[in-house]
């Protein structure tokens, strides 16, 4: 049981870190899952991604920064909705 959960909180250290890490790539970009698309790639070419633990603690940690980014509006579907707003009023405005 003891190794059991060892290993657990091994694995959220693992997601710890590339959620940590995807948080620094991307620290400066607006819309930033366009941005690690890139990186994760490179990261599952170098790392044992046909582990399951490692799958399930990478795709947890993309999920968790994600959510962040669209809590703060950086994301195509919260910022880039906003924006299309804002061209299509100024389209409008010009118009009338």
């Amino acid at each position: 049981m003891r190794l059991r959960m060892a290993a657990r909180e091994s694995w959220d250290h693992v997601g710890a870190a590339i959620e940590s890490k995807l948080g620094q790539i991307v620290a400066d970009k607006i819309y930033p899952e366009d941005a690690v698309k890139r990186d994760i790639g490179e990261l599952k070419a170098r790392l044992p991604h046909k582990d399951v633990n490692f799958n399930a603690a990478a795709s947890a940690a993309r999920s968790r920064i994600e959510a962040q980014w669209r809590r703060e509006g950086r994301t195509h579907d919260t910022f880039g909705v906003i924006m299309g707003l804002v061209a299509s009023v100024s389209q409008f405005e010009r118009v009338r």
